[in-house]
């Protein structure tokens, strides 16, 4: 009877064991693949970056006062 549960126990743990290697395999791959895709749009996030900070720069040197018939509104 012992040994019977002590067998159960093991495999127990074997199969955790297996699916833990599982997971760290899975993770490995999704990590290699976040890295692929980050190169690949590395450039993009960078130009798009860009894009926004003159964008940012053109807004705030382009800021006008309201008009003075909008200010009688007020």
């Amino acid at each position: 009877m012992l040994n019977h549960r002590w067998d159960y126990e093991d495999s127990l743990l074997y199969q955790q064991e297996r699916q833990a290697q599982a997971e760290k395999v899975r993770l490995a791959k999704l990590a290699s693949q976040n890295r692929r895709q980050q190169s690949r749009f590395a450039w993009v996030q960078q130009v798009w970056r860009q894009l926004s900070r003159w964008r940012l720069t053109f807004r705030t040197q382009n800021r006008q006062l309201p008009a003075k018939h909008k200010q009688a509104y007020n």
